[in-house]
């Protein structure tokens, strides 16, 4: 005590192993990479793990890039950083010393936070406000798709992607590179996502993107269960009762002949590689 002073109270050089730390306020931890790999959007990215998961969990969870001389560091009082032990429990915030992996947006936001904050963005197109902008660009569009959608575009940076940003603490990183690239890793294949997908194009008025979507909605439910495929067709029939306005008949008969287009391309390859294979 003497030689660190009377009124010193404590003093980590590492935390004391055992130490709890205070309780996760979040499913995610935030790690900083001190120096990311090349080519990384951001420095920082999020890992889903258990409320009681420890540095062990962590370091198994990031094993693809995190070297084993890699240190986990918990920053304490005055922006000092800390060791942490294999056995201490993960804080919300980490750092870690090394990283080789390259943070890319499916990275950088996790399944979990991608379908949140796909689900904000829907609530806040959903907003009156937000949609009496967007009636206001249908107007100073005048019937130009392409100018319709450009000026969409710039009211949703302006009004919605800063407010989903702040949510996940991105404000200062290439959110919308990150997001987009979060959704193409984790919502490929998954029909609520494209349920949400086809939702999000509606709000945004864009005619291109919402047959898209349709199109891939259609295909999904084509490969579902009987039972699976009549609840979606419920869902689909709900999106359309709620957008009436909408040319659904239209865009079913462009996708059906698209499907037959491509049924005949299969088996005109199919007949092509049998002759090749029957000389």
């Amino acid at each position: 005590q003497d030689r660190v002073g009377s009124r010193t109270a404590e003093l980590w050089l590492t935390l004391p192993t055992g130490i709890a730390l205070s309780g996760r306020s979040s499913p995610y931890v935030r790690v900083t990479v001190q120096g990311p790999a090349k080519g990384s959007l951001w420095d920082t990215f999020s890992v889903e793990l258990p409320p009681d998961a420890t540095c062990i969990d962590l370091r198994r969870e990031l094993m693809a890039g995190l070297p084993p001389s890699a240190r986990i560091l918990v920053q304490k009082r005055q922006g000092v950083l800390l060791d942490l032990h294999l056995h201490d429990p993960v804080p919300d915030r980490v750092t870690v010393s090394e990283f080789t992996t390259q943070l890319t947006g499916g990275l950088i936001v996790p399944r979990g936070m991608a379908r949140e904050l796909q689900r904000m963005m829907l609530d806040l197109l959903r907003g009156r406000k937000v949609q009496d902008k967007i009636s206001a660009c249908l107007e100073q569009a005048q019937g130009n798709e392409k100018m319709l959608n450009i000026v969409v575009f710039g009211l949703v940076m302006e009004d919605v992607f800063p407010r989903m940003a702040e949510h996940v603490e991105l404000q200062k990183a290439p959110f919308f590179r990150i997001f987009q690239g979060a959704m193409d890793v984790h919502g490929k294949g998954e029909l609520d996502h494209t349920f949400n997908f086809l939702e999000l194009e509606l709000l945004m008025r864009n005619k291109s993107r919402i047959l898209a979507a349709f199109h891939e909605l259609q295909l999904m439910i084509e490969g579902l269960s009987a039972e699976a495929r009549a609840e979606a067709e419920k869902q689909l029939e709900r999106i359309q009762e709620a957008w009436p306005l909408v040319s659904w008949q239209e865009m079913r008969e462009v996708y059906s002949r698209s499907r037959m287009e491509e049924q005949e391309a299969v088996a005109q390859v199919a007949a092509a590689e049998a002759t090749a294979a029957a000389a």
